[in-house]
């Protein structure tokens, strides 16, 4: 049938097109700059981190050329949810198979192909695959996961039950080094084993192939091994021996296993867990985002695909009970078990619906059931009138078509084209462009990390600059890697002693001396300062971090040979008591050797009229998330900073024309109301 044959790659080719019209020309927020870098340069992930995605992201580099370095890697993400649409549509012509006659084999392929075709457009798999991200890799084995595991609960071929669960052993281990989405999954291989696969059980040779193909998928750990000795220009962790290895598949770096204190709540559990952090998620997905203003939320027909998965857990449930307990087992560990496994923080400071895309996977098969059980119904009625075969098959692909694929692409679309997503590179742009020749740049977190290491790794803008994270600071592998590049501390310094490189407590004032090099001005005191530190606060004590000491030992160290320069987001507690020597010039603070410059009008002027990029921030038809409206709402402060300047040296005329370029290229209505208030001030305060 010719359907059948093409449909799985028309399914691929569109999703493809379409993804990769809608993705971003560069980086996304967060560790997105991290994960090209890493890939770029077959670095070391972050503990925890998906090796394969950095094996696959090189190659695909290397094998799309043609196209820039950002592109290429993101294609990883766009063929990863293209190819688990292909595997999510095979997996619902078994379904169907399984469910009460009543489509023909046409009517089941198209139902199958349009909900498939709705995958990759649910909200948060969609903004996960138009920016080259790690996460919907790790969707793809659970593609796999999930069909092999379909195919086993129905296959009557015990050979192909066994090699199919061999498979899957085999993507268990490889998920390992993928970012470990799929860690849910595993009790559903004892359901396999238990029922499906217990003629097996006893089987020496079975379980022997098992936990080969295990330890064959999870071997892609020891890349680690061989490529963290020839220290790779990107490197979140020194792994050289198996106890460093360990660690790292452990994750200690941060802190206790979640089963450790599965028990112990971090926050109200169905209020917070359960309903703002999952089930808020799914309505993301099968509701569609509120107010995004799209003709379907406004004709309210986003809700159709949360109640296709309704009527297809109910159906399911009703006529197929066998099916239903699998589907609905595998959902629980991916949703609800997730949930409790993970245990989230409250307050946990940013959206974290990335972990549940495959939940929503698992999901869409309820709702492809849903729109089996529809289907059927216009088929029964239009048979039952007499109309031809062909004709009900039509208006079955042209129903399907408009609730399901149409629905949820029109319903998001806004929101997930990335086409113009150029925020966080020119984020980063303008904290570099902000530096002079050789400075040393010190950052908060990972939204002024990450882009800023990918514009000099992969890109090659300002490498002069250093950039140093001040949380890795507190790490022994990253003060290694400081010392090997620049130098930076002194020899036999503290800081270059892992034995003696801890929290520590102070019991009063420490002082922080930066004084004035002889490469720079020999003997000039002025150029010299002193600080009193009291320490940070540790409950009733106070004390230093090892990113306090690794701090003070590179200031001093550096006696102002480099220019210095902290990010506008660090904390005070971060700033060892040097706030009052620091001069604002734009996202970045200059350490300067005097007090009384908290603002450096010519510099801060010349960056945000000249130097700064704020591409496509004031363009209507570019959605802006919470995230970049907040970090971008720095710049309407560093404006209006700017203006009060110019007004109390009485310059309105120049205070206004500064005013009008930020309202130019920051408007107000970007902004929630609470941001916008301190703008009708000046406002008011600069009419005529």
């Amino acid at each position: 049938m010719f359907i059948k044959k093409f449909a799985p790659w028309v399914l691929f080719i569109l999703t493809f097109l379409l993804l990769y019209l809608t993705s971003s020309p560069s980086i996304g927020w967060w560790n997105s700059g991290g994960d090209v870098i890493c890939a770029y340069s077959l670095g070391i992930p972050d503990p925890g981190g998906s090796i394969l995605y950095v094996l696959i992201g090189k190659v695909f580099s290397l094998l799309f050329f043609f196209l820039p370095t950002v592109k290429a890697i993101t294609l990883v993400s766009i063929v990863s949810t293209g190819l688990a649409a292909v595997f999510l549509y095979y997996s619902l012509l078994i379904v169907f198979k399984e469910l009460p006659t009543g489509l023909n084999e046409e009517g089941r392929i198209i139902t199958s192909f349009f909900t498939a075709l709705s995958l990759p457009f649910l909200y948060s798999i969609w903004i996960e695959s138009t920016t080259p991200q790690v996460y919907v890799l790790g969707l793809l084995l659970t593609s796999v996961l999930i069909y092999c595991s379909i195919k086993i609960w129905f296959s009557n071929d015990e050979k192909e039950k066994t090699n199919l669960i061999f498979l899957i052993s085999f993507l268990i281990g490889l998920d390992f080094t993928a970012h470990r989405l799929n860690t849910p999954y595993i009790p559903i291989i004892i359901l396999l084993l238990a029922f499906p696969l217990r003629s097996q059980l006893v089987k020496v040779r079975f379980w022997l192939i098992l936990i080969a193909m295990y330890l064959a998928g999870f071997s892609f750990n020891f890349y680690l091994l061989i490529r963290s000795p020839m220290h790779p220009a990107y490197a979140m962790d020194n792994i050289q021996n198996l106890s460093q290895l360990y660690a790292w598949i452990d994750m200690k770096r941060f802190g206790e296993s979640n089963l450790a204190n599965i028990f112990n709540r971090k926050g109200p559990f169905w209020s917070y867990q359960i309903d703002h952090m999952y089930l808020r998620y799914l309505g993301w997905n099968f509701l569609g985002l509120q107010g995004d203003g799209t003709i379907f939320n406004k004709l309210y027909l986003s809700f159709i695909p949360l109640l296709l998965g309704i009527i297809g857990f109910l159906y399911s449930l009703i006529r197929k009970f066998k099916l239903w307990i699998l589907i609905f087992t595998i959902f629980l560990f991916y949703s609800f078990g997730l949930v409790v496994y993970s245990n989230i923080r409250y307050g946990f400071f940013r959206e974290i619906d990335r972990l549940f895309i495959p939940s929503f996977f698992i999901f869409m098969i309820f709702t492809g059931i849903g729109l089996y059980f529809l289907s059927h119904l216009i088929y029964n009625f239009f048979i039952s009138r007499n109309f031809a075969k062909s004709k009900i098959i039509l208006i079955i692909s042209i129903v399907g078509f408009i609730i399901l694929p149409l629905n949820i692409i029109l319903t998001n679309l806004y929101k997930c084209n990335r086409s113009a997503f150029t925020f966080p590179e020119d984020f980063a742009y303008n904290l570099l462009s902000g530096c002079k020749q050789n400075g040393i740049l010190f950052t908060n977190g990972d939204n002024d990390t990450y882009p800023l290491w990918y514009l000099q790794n992969v890109e090659g803008f300002r490498n002069d600059v250093a950039v140093v994270n001040l949380s890795l600071l507190n790490t022994d592998f990253y003060i290694a890697q400081l010392q090997r590049k620049y130098k930076f501390f002194p020899e036999g310094s503290e800081v270059l002693n892992p034995g003696k490189f801890a929290p520590s407590h102070i019991d009063s004032t420490i002082s922080v001396n930066i004084v004035s090099s002889t490469l720079v001005k020999p003997n000039n005191k002025k150029d010299s300062i002193s600080v009193k530190y009291t320490g940070r606060n540790f409950g009733k004590k106070r004390g230093l971090l090892p990113q306090d000491k690794a701090l003070i030992s590179l200031l001093e160290n550096n006696a102002w040979q480099r220019p210095v320069y902290f990010s506008v987001t660090a904390s005070q507690d971060n700033l060892i008591g040097l706030n009052d020597y620091l001069g604002t010039a734009g996202m970045i603070r200059e350490l300067l050797p005097v007090k009384g410059h908290s603002l450096l009008p010519g510099q801060l002027k010349n960056n945000l009229l000249s130097k700064f990029r704020f591409r496509n921030f004031n363009n209507r038809s570019v959605y802006v998330d919470k995230t970049t409206a907040d970090l971008y709402s720095n710049y309407t402060f560093l404006f209006l900073r700017l203006c009060d300047y110019f007004l109390k040296n009485g310059d309105k005329k120049a205070a206004r024309s500064i005013f009008n370029t930020m309202e130019s290229k920051l408007p107000s209505w970007r902004f929630s109301e609470e941001q916008n208030k301190i703008v009708l001030e000046f406002k008011k305060e600069l009419r005529p």
